[in-house]
């Protein structure tokens, strides 16, 4: 949906918004969430019943100079581990390769328990998305289809916040965007899943070691290693010019 800046300082005013928000996105569930933290830090789930509630934790954020966002809390297919059910979504690498092209250098899957945000800086923990494909127990071209459709989707969110930013001027013409980190929940809709983008993050991002923890030796930076590439070539190619520019300014002085 749209997103809609609104600024009040009042209890009452807030909960209105909020219940107008949910009428119009049919969510009966919401979360609060700061815009200037990370790591899942001060990430509160409510219901709709509870939007006093929720408005009385937005007015704390505020006056801690939190800027605040609500959305509508999309809930990952269910998943049972050891007997207990969890919850997860999908962080997945955004790149480039050394064509500059945007690929997505891999994906990790981050599980917890219910009730609270799942983030690797709260404990949850890691598995690959070949793991977590097996124990919903896809079919290997349901599970490509997929996983297709995931980074078709990271990298679309990727170029619309590129183009975004450039066009409000946030980032140098000339200056490039290499890495971003775009989390992922996979809900159903009828009988299909359906990936949907729960946050962008930035080159700040992180997460890729965590993934190497659990990855066989050979396979350890797969998802950073066309950025590293990316960047050796962008390196030789920068000496390279420095090179052609001494010999050049040589030449002229000869």
């Amino acid at each position: 949906g749209i997103v809609k800046y609104r600024e009040s300082d009042k209890k009452d005013g807030i909960a209105a918004d909020i219940k107008q928000f949910c009428e119009k996105n049919d969510c009966e569930h919401f979360v609060v969430k700061p815009t200037d933290e990370q790591g899942g830090e001060h990430v509160k789930f409510f219901i709709l019943d509870e939007a006093e509630r929720a408005a009385d934790y937005i007015l704390a954020l505020m006056k801690d100079n939190h800027n605040v966002l609500v959305e509508k809390r999309i809930f990952a297919l269910p998943i049972v581990i050891d007997g207990e059910e969890k919850d997860w979504n999908l962080r997945v690498f955004v790149t480039r390769d050394d064509n500059n092209e945007l690929i997505v250098g891999d994906m990790e899957v981050r599980i917890d328990k219910i009730g609270g945000p799942v983030n690797i800086s709260l404990n949850a923990s890691v598995m690959t998305f070949e793991s977590i494909v097996e124990r919903l127990g896809m079919e290997e071209e349901a599970a490509s289809q997929l996983k297709a459709e995931v980074e078709d989707l990271a990298i679309r969110a990727f170029k619309a916040i590129d183009k975004g930013m450039r066009d409000n001027e946030k980032i140098p013409e000339q200056a490039e965007q290499d890495w971003a980190g775009v989390d992922v929940i996979i809900t159903k809709v009828g009988d299909r899943m359906k990936p949907v983008i729960l946050e962008f993050n930035d080159h700040h991002s992180g997460g890729m070691w965590d993934l190497d923890n659990i990855l066989p030796k050979e396979e350890e930076g797969r998802a950073s290693r066309a950025l590293a590439g990316l960047m050796i070539m962008r390196a030789c190619r920068h000496k390279m010019e420095k090179t052609a520019g001494k010999i050049e300014a040589v030449g002229k002085n000869e």
